[in-house]
Order: C-alpha cells, then sequence, then structure tokens
C-alpha cells in the first residue's frame, strides 16, 4: 500500500514548526534591542524559508524510501542518497537472515529425506483424505511404481489396514496388523504400524505407516515348525516299532526262537534307522552352525573319490550298479573342509545308488571348471566340478526345487524302503552353501537324475620357511 500523499498546508505546519525556536530566539533579540525589529523579522523569515526547503528534501527521500520499502523490499533497490533511515543496511541484515534460514530448513529436508530413504522399511506418509503425501526409496522398490499422490486405496486394498489408516487421521489412534501383498513371483507378508501425526497446519491429524517384510521370518517359523514335526514322526515310527516288539518279546514270544530272530532283526533295522536319523540331524546342525565362515583348507579330491567309490561297491554290487569314476588328469585341489566334502561324495553316490534302476551304471566325474560370476569373489582361483549320474527313474521337475528340503521325499514310502532319512540331499545343499559353491539338478522321466557340484578350487601352494615348495598331492587316477 503507498504512503498517503503529504499536502502543502502540511508541509507549510511543519516547516513553521521547525522554525518556532528561530522566532523566539529573533523575537527576544529585537525586544531587547540587540536588533532591530525589521532585521529580526527578515532573519526568521530566512529561517522559516531555509526550513521549508530541508524539509521539502528530506521529505521527498522519506517518501521514496518508504515506496521502495513497500513495493521492492530489496536493499539493491535502495538508492543510497535516499536512504536517509539506513533501510538498505537493515533489509540487507533481514534478507542475510531469511536466506539462512531458508538454507538450515533445506538441509533439514535433505536430511530427513536421506533418513527417511535409508531405512529397511517402507515408509509412507498420508494425509488425512487417505493420499500418500511422501514415500521413501524401500516403499518405491516394494510397491515398484511412484506412488506419491496416489489414494492408498489405490496401492493396499486391505480393508483393515484402511480402516487402521482412517482410525489414525480421524482419532489419532495408533494401530498394527499383518497384511499380505501380491507379489510378482510370490506373496509378500508384511507388518504394518500406523502411528498417528498431529500437524498444527489446519489443525489436522496424518498418520505415517510403516510396513516391514517378515516374509522370510514367517517362512523360517514354518519351516521350523515343520521340521520339528517331520523329524518327530521319523522317530516315533521306529520308536513305537522297537516298544511294540519289546512288549511283545517280554509278554513270553521271546521264548519261540523263530520268533525272537525274526523281532530282533526288525529292531536292529529299525534301531539303525533312527541312528542313520540323529546322526544325519546331527551332521545338519553342525554345517549350519559354522555355514557363515568358508573352509580354507586344501583337499585331494582324488583320494575321496576312490575312498567313496571303495566304500560303496559292496552295496552297488548288490543292486547289479557298476560305479565309473572319471578324473581329470592335473585336477586341484579344492578349498573346503575334508570331513564335510567326504560326505558331500557319499550322499550323492549313496543316493544315486538307491534309486538307480537295478543293472545300470552310476557315473562320478571331477573336473576343472571355469567359475561363475555368481563364485568369482568365493573362487578366484576357478572351481572344481562334481557330477554325479545315474540311471534312475528321474523326478518329475516340479518336484526338483523343493529335492533338498528337510525330510522332502518324491516317494516317501519308497524312500523309507530304501532306508532314506529324508536329509540327505539337505546336507548336501549346506555343504555347498558353506563352501560358496553352486548345485544343479537335472533330471528326465525315465532316463535319471544329474548332480552337479561346483566347488571353490585352491590356489597355488605357498612354499613355507625352508621348503623348495608346497607338498604335491597324489597324481590323478581313473578307475
Amino acid at each position: 500500500m503507498p504512503p498517503e500523499r503529504i499536502t502543502g498546508k502540511r508541509r507549510l505546519r511543519a516547516a513553521l514548526s521547525l522554525a518556532l525556536p528561530a522566532a523566539l530566539v529573533f523575537g527576544a533579540l529585537g525586544a531587547s534591542d540587540a536588533l532591530p525589529w525589521w532585521q529580526a523579522i527578515l532573519g526568521w523569515l530566512a529561517t522559516a524559508a531555509l526550513s521549508a526547503i530541508l524539509l521539502r528534501a528530506y521529505l521527498a527521500r522519506l517518501r521514496a524510501a518508504i515506496e521502495i520499502i513497500a513495493t521492492k523490499p530489496s536493499a539493491g533497490d535502495i538508492d543510497p542518497r535516499t536512504d536517509v533511515l539506513g533501510m538498505g543496511a537493515i533489509l540487507r541484515r533481514m534478507q542475510r537472515a531469511l536466506a539462512n534460514k531458508e538454507e538450515a530448513i533445506a538441509r533439514l529436508g535433505r536430511e530427513g529425506d536421506t533418513i527417511l530413504d535409508s531405512l529397511p522399511d517402507a515408509v509412507l506418509l498420508i494425509d488425512r483424505e487417505l493420499v500418500i503425501r511422501r514415500g521413501n526409496k524401500t516403499a518405491l522398490r516394494l510397491f515398484d511404481e511412484n506412488i506419491v499422490g496416489r489414494g492408498l486405496t489405490a496401492v493396499l486394498r486391505g480393508p483393515e489396514l484402511l480402516d487402521a489408516v482412517g482410525l489414525a487421521v480421524r482419532e489419532a489412534k495408533r494401530g498394527e496388523i499383518e497384511i499380505e501383498l501380491a507379489g510378482r513371483n510370490r506373496a509378500i507378508e508384511l507388518r504394518a504400524n500406523i502411528e498417528p501425526l498431529p500437524r498444527h497446519a489446519g489443525d489436522e491429524t496424518w498418520a505415517i505407516l510403516a510396513l516391514h517384510d517378515q516374509t522370510e521370518r514367517k517362512r523360517t517359523e514354518r519351516l521350523r515348525a515343520d521340521f520339528v514335526a517331520n523329524a518327530s514322526h521319523e522317530l516315533r515310527t521306529p520308536l513305537s516299532a522297537l516298544v511294540g516288539f519289546i512288549e511283545t518279546l517280554s509278554s513270553g514270544a521271546a521264548d519261540d526262537a523263530a520268533t525272537r530272530n525274526r523281532f530282533l532283526t526288525i529292531m536292529d533295522e529299525q534301531a539303525d534307522r533312527m541312528a542313520r536319523l540323529v546322526g544325519d540331524l546331527l551332521s545338519l546342525s553342525r554345517i549350519e552352525m559354522g555355514e557363515h565362515d568358508q573352509p580354507t583348507d586344501r583337499v585331494e579330491l582324488v583320494d575321496l573319490a576312490h575312498s567313496t567309490v571303495e566304500a560303496l561297491q559292496l552295496k552297488a554290487q548288490a543292486r547289479g550298479i557298476s560305479l565309473t569314476l572319471k578324473v581329470e588328469t592335473g585336477l586341484p585341489p579344492a578349498l573346503g573342509d575334508e570331513d564335510e566334502l567326504a560326505q558331500l561324495i557319499q550322499n550323492l553316490v549313496d543316493n544315486a545308488i538307491k534309486y538307480s534302476r537295478p543293472n545300470t551304471k552310476v557315473e562320478i566325474a571331477f573336473a576343472r571348471a571355469e567359475t561363475p560370476p555368481s563364485m568369482a569373489k568365493a573362487a578366484p582361483h576357478g572351481a572344481v566340478q562334481i557330477v554325479v549320474k545315474d540311471q534312475g527313474e528321474g523326478i518329475p521337475r516340479e518336484h526338483l526345487p523343493r529335492l533338498t528340503e528337510r525330510f522332502y521325499r518324491v516317494d516317501a514310502a519308497r524312500s523309507r524302503a530304501l532306508g532314506g532319512t529324508g536329509l540327505g540331499l539337505a546336507i548336501v545343499k549346506h555343504i555347498v552353501s558353506h563352501h560358496r559353491g553352486l548345485l544343479s539338478i537335472d533330471s528326465a522321466l525315465g532316463e535319471g537324475s544329474t548332480f552337479t557340484i561346483l566347488i571353490p578350487a585352491a590356489g597355488p601352494e605357498r612354499a613355507g620357511p625352508g621348503l623348495m615348495g608346497g607338498q604335491r598331492g597324489p597324481a590323478a587316477r581313473t578307475g
């Protein structure tokens, strides 16, 4: 709003007011005969005229400064010649303070965005109309789209969640519920925490929605529950058989030599089954306990391969199965744990013997292999490939992804009849994981199955103090 214009009468009154002290002085000089009256009057008139001229210039500068302040509050727009009140310096200080405050607000905003984006949980800011105002990077990755500005009902359709958010913005009530979000490959299980956020502007309440992905935790809980149930079931069957036979023998059947011998044979089989199951459970537990540390021993797989074939030769011959072993010349040692790798090879070969058709062959091959990109860090010196191929009935393709789960069997009755515990391939998978290797399974119905393992190869052995070189392993053999 422009300042009010000062009229001529107002300027005259202001000039006379400024000249009033001079009038009193000149009047006193005239009355005391110090000056003639005509000189006193002329002196006062000159003083009044000079006051009017100076006042007019001062008011013009003041008006110009006021107009600039009212219309263009910038220190650069003020003419130093008209800045009678020092408004330029005042405005410059105000502008610097305002710029510093704006920079502080912008910095706080950037820091807030950085903190939100670094959170592992998805965080959404929702207004009173249930519109998403902000979302961190985790939220954008979770929903795979830009959801800012969209209604919450278009992003999450769970009625319980929408009701909880509505209560937060209307009645400032916090909530916590579990929801399931449809993902590309699988459902995502989320825990939603809703916190009301009071806002002073407009006396509104918004809501902060934090979504924590608990899919893996839920999966682990289900696996643990399934494991306990399966282990209990596997142990209960032989235990029930042992208790029943013991009770039968105690009631007088022990006097019958034929019955006693038949029962004792079955009891021995059931006890052996329990021992294998407990042994596999202990092995699995031991491997899992140290799975986070990659083993670093140099293991000669040639020796392990031949000892495994020799140990299982009789079992294979009993079913008319021939074992063929092929080892590439100059095979490097593996980087790993000798006992675990021995168990891995034994489990694979034993599994192939069990499920091969009678009078067929099982092929075991060891060779060098290129390091795949996923193993580049763990296997800088290349990899050793272990292949075990059988000529069994084959495995339906839909079962392949679950073969390494604990107690998972394609044919449970046949597996138990063959003495399987349901843990052999689970142990293989964990040993491979412990060694930072790779496991792949290929199978075709009527043709058999092929298990391929990649284990990191050991690098060149360094010579120790006082030694000419590292000790060399045995020469590669082909059997």
